[in-house]
């Protein structure tokens, strides 16, 4: 009786795997990627990442917050796989960005294409962006004569009064606010 019992299910299960509905397979998220550099310009940043490979494209996002909230977050894509940097532009001048990026994937699955992100990276920030040249170019020289400004109170007490043109001549910038 045991032999027959067996042998029923072992038919039937043969049967049932003739009709087995095929399963869709599902992509793993792409890996993330790390981003090794952030530098700031006079309104823009450039951001480099180490390459991922099977990946399709990247994103980029960045925020004046840390928090990278929806209202103060934008993001910027790069569609080739092999990119490794995106400089992105018309930002605010003298402001402090947080960058982070990600990794996507695209996959076809008949005429339907879906797009699968990876975690976002470490973010980093850009630093202070680089200060524009005053208004007027009217500069203010330390008193020691060693560096000029633009912001008239980081060149101390009593600074003097010259233009950018002069001050280029014999003095250096300031690392703080003329860089």
């Amino acid at each position: 009786m045991m032999k027959k019992t067996l042998s029923v299910c072992l038919a039937l299960l043969m049967l049932l795997s003739c009709f087995a509905v095929p399963t869709t397979a599902f992509a793993a998220a792409p890996k993330k990627p790390t981003v090794s550099s952030v530098s700031a310009g006079a309104a823009a940043f450039t951001v480099k990442w180490k390459k991922v490979s099977g990946v399709t494209g990247y994103q980029v996002q960045y925020s004046t917050s840390s928090k990278f909230s929806s209202k103060t977050s934008k993001t910027a894509t790069a569609k080739k796989d092999k990119t490794t940097a995106k400089t992105v532009s018309g930002l605010r001048s003298k402001t402090k960005y947080y960058v982070r990026v990600r990794t996507y994937k695209t996959v076809q699955a008949g005429h339907k294409s879906t797009k699968y992100y990876s975690t976002w990276s470490k973010s980093k920030k850009t630093g202070s962006a680089k200060k524009s040249a005053p208004k007027g170019n009217t500069v203010y020289v330390s008193p020691t004569g060693k560096k000029y400004h633009y912001i008239k109170s980081c060149a101390g007490k009593h600074p003097i009064k010259t233009t950018l043109k002069e001050a280029k001549k014999n003095h250096t910038p300031c690392k703080k606010c003329a860089m």
